[in-house]
């Protein structure tokens, strides 16, 4: 009687194994397109081996269910994946600037050239309406265009910027929820458990994935399975703590510096500050990385401005003159463009040319009006045709370069996140075959000890019957 119990208590183990591990295969269906989702295994241990010399085995339990999951993998990806996005990011923001290059309506090459030529042209005749007439409007193209470049650069920036303020207000939300996964997880613990349940720690790695895609945290686990997280050696969430991060702004437009502060002890307080740039991941370090860059941009673009100018200015103890009107009266002119403001970064957006009309050009040297037109300036402005173009083109070539690294990091780290990826995916992935194969493994190994608990029902029918 007792071998027929034992037989009996296999094969309802047998069948709740069963049940439990079509439940995991179904979990797995379910969660192969939920992004996050680690694959569920069931742990099956012996409960109670059977002494009897002619049962063999024994009662089996679930001791648990345990995701496919492997630290060492999913650090590697979380690393290179926010690495990833910071380069994705400027390759982005730098689209705008990288057509502008490659347009010719838009670069520079051809307004320089039309400019240089109108020069020339002048120099040749100076007296002619037309010539001068062609003179006034390139030049007036020229900074026009030189501004636009550099509005277009500063827009992007400024967008930039923006942005970082948006991923800095979303990290924040997923801190929030970070912390209250790990007080759940906190609270599980508590309750007896062994470990949190499967559900609790994929939404705890996909947050900390979130959270380093934004601003590129690294994502630490706690002996209590709690994530802990670090933004540029700053503490960005610790256990069932989340610290808050606010972009400082000057003037209302945000910066690329971030302080770190906790809200229950008001905003006021401040537990640090971090820069975007080279060592900050993630989205904000990207935004950070090209306003950087967009800035330098700005500023060598400055140089070509002021060269434009103080090629077009009289020299030292020279004095130009306009055309005497009809009333004989010449007016002085002291450039040919202006620049409205010295800030560095900002002297190519307030390039403007002073030449709305072809008699304000420059004449002569003197305020006689009787002097002839002066064509040394002109002849001195047409041969910086080469120094010119060449500083333009200095320019474009480095901006250039600058977009080609930045895509060729994309390039490189888009490489490594599929190799990772491939080898997280062996790990925690659902491969469908493999549970199909598995359900079917599992409706085998149910029905088979369906028939062990029906053989072992008609064998104690049997002894019943033969005891009445």
């Amino acid at each position: 009687m007792t071998g027929m119990t034992t037989v009996n208590a296999i094969g309802l183990s047998g069948l709740r194994t069963a049940q439990a591990g079509m439940t995991s295969t179904a979990n797995n269906v379910a969660g192969a397109a939920v992004d996050g989702f680690h694959r569920r295994q069931i742990h099956p241990l012996i409960a109670s081996p059977t002494s009897d010399p002619l049962i063999q085995g024994g009662a089996v339990m679930i001791d648990a269910v345990v995701r496919g999951y492997s630290a060492l993998a999913t650090e590697q990806y979380f690393a290179n994946h926010s690495k990833l996005l910071q380069a994705s990011t400027m390759a982005k923001s730098s689209g705008v600037v990288d057509k502008m290059l490659v347009d010719e309506a838009a670069a520079l090459t051809k307004v320089l050239n039309g400019f240089f030529s109108a020069a020339a042209d002048v120099s040749a005749d100076p007296a002619s309406v037309t010539v001068r007439t062609a003179f006034a409007t390139t030049s007036r193209e020229t900074a026009d265009r030189i501004r636009s470049l550099a509005e277009v650069i500063q827009e992007t920036r400024n967008q930039a910027y923006l942005d970082m303020d948006r991923v800095v207000q979303e990290a924040n939300e997923k801190s929030e929820a970070l912390a209250r996964v790990n007080m759940l997880i906190q609270g599980s613990s508590a309750f007896g458990k062994p470990t949190p349940s499967a559900d609790l720690l994929d939404e705890r790695d996909r947050l900390a994935s979130q959270l380093a895609d934004l601003v590129g945290a690294k994502a630490y686990v706690s002996d209590k399975g709690q994530a802990v997280l670090r933004f540029d050696g700053l503490t960005l969430v610790d256990g069932v703590q989340s610290f808050k991060l606010t972009v400082d702004k000057v003037d209302g437009i945000p910066t690329g510096v971030v302080s770190l502060t906790r809200s229950d002890l008001g905003d006021q307080t401040a537990f640090g500050a971090a820069r975007g740039g080279e060592d900050v991941l993630g989205q904000f370090g990207g935004l950070a990385r090209y306003a950087d860059g967009a800035y330098n941009w700005l500023k060598k673009l400055d140089q070509l401005a002021e060269r434009i100018v103080s090629l077009t200015s009289p020299p030292e103890g020279e004095t130009w003159t306009t055309k005497p009107d009809a009333q004989g009266v010449s007016t002085e002119v002291r450039s040919m463009f202006e620049i409205g403001t010295k800030l560095d970064g900002q002297k190519a957006l307030s390039l403007k040319s002073l030449l709305d009309r072809a008699d304000k050009l420059p004449w002569a040297t003197s305020v006689v009006s009787s002097a002839p037109p002066h064509q040394a300036m002109f002849v001195k402005l047409a041969d910086q045709r080469t120094p010119v173009l060449q500083a333009w083109a200095s320019w474009a070539t480095d901006v250039a370069s600058d977009m080609s690294n930045w895509r060729a990091e994309e390039a490189s780290f888009t490489a490594v996140d599929k190799a990772l990826n491939d080898q997280l995916q062996q790990v925690s992935g659902v491969d469908l075959d493999e549970e199909a194969t598995n359900l079917l493994r599992f409706q085998q190994l149910y029905q088979a000890n369906s028939s062990v608990m029906q053989a072992a029902m008609k064998m104690f029918d049997v002894l019943i019957g033969m005891s009445r």
